[in-house]
């Protein structure tokens, strides 16, 4: 059974994807939460079609069941390894409620269901997911509460290694639209790639001119760019995550330029790295101690 669609930030190109309602998450009687709070890490952001106005918060908390990074550290299970006390490792896992009416939330990633079981003091039973890509072991579990039918209990064990399947599907439609607007003078490569002001941009955000980057067509280049897992320079984001944003601002700006007599600017680099280093830090990390914020926001056709 797949899944579905990803979770855009507010800084990605929008969609017509609506947020869930996030609130804090508290202790459920009904929950096995032990078995649930075991191992792994945050795969990410939920997101879930409704007709509710989201209320997103990000808790970095540890109390609850948001994170649990010391669970099995006091259960005596401490080992001696030539003299020395060596912990046993024990992966943190991210947990939280959404209020849905749909099990399987759309959170940008592709799952296919392995496993049901029944639980404990819980009319419901509860689903495991694993994603369907070939070289990810990121596994989810979906439980509904009986008490409140309207809340569904996501928990997320390890990271994606791999683009989010939502994002290169958006940039679908959008690159659709700029083969449609391209001037025959200007292909799509030679205003995202080759033409100077967009050289000059790779090359303030660690591209060099005598590098393979300008090499390849289009879809190629894409792909290759979308997967590149490293950072270019230091103190960035890695490049998987910066490039997405410089190709949506660079079209956006051309657009701005050519419908809307805005003057050219030359701070697209600057544009994409912040709101790239704002998704990795609020959008990637959201278990950081003292990252919690409430933010309302809205999601509208553009």
């Amino acid at each position: 059974m797949e899944g579905q669609n990803s979770p855009t930030p507010s800084s990605l190109p929008p969609n017509n994807m609506t947020p869930p309602f996030l609130f804090t998450p508290s202790l459920d009687p009904e929950i096995d939460w032990i078995s649930l709070l075991s191992t792994a890490q945050p795969a990410g952001f939920p997101s879930a079609e409704n007709n509710i106005k989201p209320i997103m918060e990000l808790s970095g908390s540890t109390n609850g069941v948001v994170l649990d990074h010391e669970k099995g550290n006091n259960n005596n299970k401490d080992k001696r390894k030539s003299g020395g006390r060596i912990k046993k490792a024990t992966r943190p896992r991210f947990a939280f409620q959404t209020r849905s009416a749909d099990d399987i939330l759309d959170d940008g990633y592709r799952w296919r269901k392995y496993g049901q079981k029944a639980v404990k003091n819980s009319v419901y039973p509860r689903s495991y997911y694993r994603c369907t890509h070939h070289t990810c072991n990121v596994k989810k579990q979906v439980q509904r509460l009986s008490k409140d039918t309207s809340i569904v209990v996501t928990t997320y064990e390890g990271i994606h290694n791999h683009p989010c399947e939502k994002l290169m599907e958006t940039l679908t439609p959008l690159l659709k639209q700029m083969q449609f607007l391209s001037r025959e003078s200007e292909s799509i490569l030679h205003r995202l790639r080759d033409r100077e002001a967009a050289r000059l941009t790779w090359c303030q955000l660690g591209v060099h001119e005598s590098s393979n980057f300008y090499k390849g067509n289009l879809s190629s280049w894409l792909e290759k760019n979308c997967k590149y897992n490293r950072s270019r320079m230091s103190n960035q984001p890695p490049w998987c995550i910066v490039f997405p944003f410089v190709i949506w601002l660079t079209w956006k700006h051309r657009n701005n330029v050519v419908f809307n007599n805005q003057l050219a600017q030359s701070s697209i680099h600057k544009d994409a790295l912040f709101q790239a280093l704002e998704f990795q830090h609020c959008g990637l990390s959201p278990k950081v101690v003292g990252s919690r914020k409430v933010v309302h926001i809205r999601w509208e056709k553009p």
